[in-house]
């Protein structure tokens, strides 16, 4: 599993970067009319509360003829503690290890069948 919140931020500060680099530095505006996105979206997406679509990706790579390699970061980077699987509230749910740990040591020992 992901850390999905991090990896979208980082990926934002890539293209903050990327855009911050340009000379003369490029606005949200001029970025956001060459991938065909709203200015707001261009915040969104470099604080890292929007995700990006393949094919802005795509176009962001092909108008400054990036590597994808260099907007988004290797996937080992972004990968959650290990995990176990634990049910709660009768569903299975994927936790970190330790707060799986913590889950089963809290839970009340299972009663016999009869």
């Amino acid at each position: 599993m992901l850390d999905t919140e991090r990896l979208y931020a980082e990926i934002g500060r890539r293209v903050r970067r990327i855009r911050e680099t340009q000379t003369p530095r490029m606005s949200q505006d001029d970025l956001a009319r060459i991938l065909d996105l709203k200015r707001t979206s261009i915040t969104n997406i470099e604080s890292g509360r929007q995700k990006m679509t393949v094919d802005t990706l795509y176009r962001l790579c092909e108008y400054f003829a990036l590597d994808i390699s260099e907007v988004l970061p290797p996937v080992a980077a972004y990968k959650l503690a290990q995990e176990r699987s634990v049910v709660v509230g009768g569903k299975a749910t994927e936790l970190p290890l330790k707060t799986a740990t913590l889950v089963e040591r809290l839970r009340p020992p299972a009663r016999p069948r009869r």
